[in-house]
């Protein structure tokens, strides 16, 4: 048994390098935290969005259309992104306006989609105001 005992200066690095390891893996922790998960889904920047919401408004193409609402289906768009940018008034004004039924079809399967997880959301930050407060609801 005394041969797993450390004493003195082993025992001081080998606590030091335990220290060490347990530090810059609590670091990678935190930075794979920030940003991955939001929903199951991955977080997606503000600025891609708005990209993809600039060129829906300039898409003149029912074949530019659906490419750019191929990859807005492939992004998780969460309340507070629909409110900030306001793509969902965008897709909306694109339905109106757009010719081609495939194009409808996939715009308001998408919008659909999109009321439905702000319905969700809503209930959720509703629930958290009455149980927590005010402070907590965002």
């Amino acid at each position: 048994m005394e041969k797993f005992v450390l004493r003195g200066d082993a025992a001081a690095a080998l606590a030091a390098s335990l220290v060490d390891a347990h530090s810059s893996q609590l670091q990678r922790k935190k930075r794979q935290r920030q940003t991955t998960i939001h929903h199951g889904d991955k977080v997606v920047s503000e600025e891609h969005v708005q990209y993809l919401n600039e060129e829906l408004s300039e898409a003149k193409t029912s074949i530019n259309m659906l490419r750019i609402l191929e990859a807005l289906e492939q992004v998780f768009i969460s309340l507070e992104m629909l409110e900030k940018m306001r793509i969902g008034v965008t897709l909306t004004r694109l339905f109106r306006r757009a010719e081609d039924s495939e194009v409808q079809d996939r715009t308001k399967k998408l919008l659909k989609l999109w009321k439905a997880r702000a319905k969700k959301a809503m209930r959720r930050r509703t629930r958290r105001v009455e149980t927590y407060g005010r402070n907590y609801a965002e």
